[in-house]
């Protein structure tokens, strides 16, 4: 009679008790690796004229009670700040005035993304998002690098479009001409003799 048998289960039930154990903790050490990552940064491209959105977003999705989008190179002033339940105009860069706003009932679930209209060449900049969690402190999570630059002046395929159009008012032209050369060297009702004697 084998008796190591039983033992072997029972080592084996040990095992994988503490190899669940031990992924369950491998989870939990991976999660607060991830959700304790520092900023994401994001690069944005966009045309003058068009309305951005810059991304702000706590990966837990926790509720954000105050929230400032700045420029790193406009000093104190600031682009957004929202506190106190509402958007905060003291403070507020001029050239932002009436052009930013945040999307006030996402703050609950946890974004803070910017919307930015009407945006000028000289709205490219870095912008960084700083946030109050509820039952967490101010932390920077989001970094945007907005690059406004000017449309193409003539679109690739506009230039085709205008080269290939030439060509063929050009074949329509000779086409004419030819055809208009011939009516004249042979008119209706005349022979070939005659041109040629």
């Amino acid at each position: 009679m084998n008796l190591s048998f039983g033992r072997r289960d029972r080592n084996n039930q040990e095992m994988d008790s503490s190899l669940t154990a031990s992924l369950l903790l491998l989870s939990v050490v991976f999660m607060q690796f991830v959700s304790a990552a520092g900023p994401i940064t994001i690069t944005v491209k966009a045309e003058p004229g068009q309305k951005v959105t810059l991304p702000c977003e706590d990966p837990d999705q926790r509720k954000i009670l105050f929230a400032e989008w700045k420029r790193t190179d406009l000093g104190s002033k600031y682009v957004l700040l929202y506190r106190d339940n509402g958007i905060a105009t003291d403070g507020q860069h001029p050239s932002y005035k009436d052009r930013v706003e945040l999307i006030v009932y996402q703050l609950t679930f946890g974004d803070a993304s910017l919307i930015l209209k009407n945006v000028t060449i000289t709205d490219s900049g870095t912008y960084e998002c700083r946030v109050l969690i509820e039952n967490s402190g101010i932390k920077v999570i989001s970094t945007a690098n907005l690059d406004v630059l000017p449309p193409d002046p003539f679109p690739v395929w506009a230039i085709v479009l205008l080269v290939l159009l030439v060509l063929l008012v050009l074949a329509l032209v000779a086409a004419a001409g030819v055809s208009f050369y011939f009516w004249r060297r042979w008119k209706p009702g005349e022979s070939l003799e005659r041109c040629y004697p």
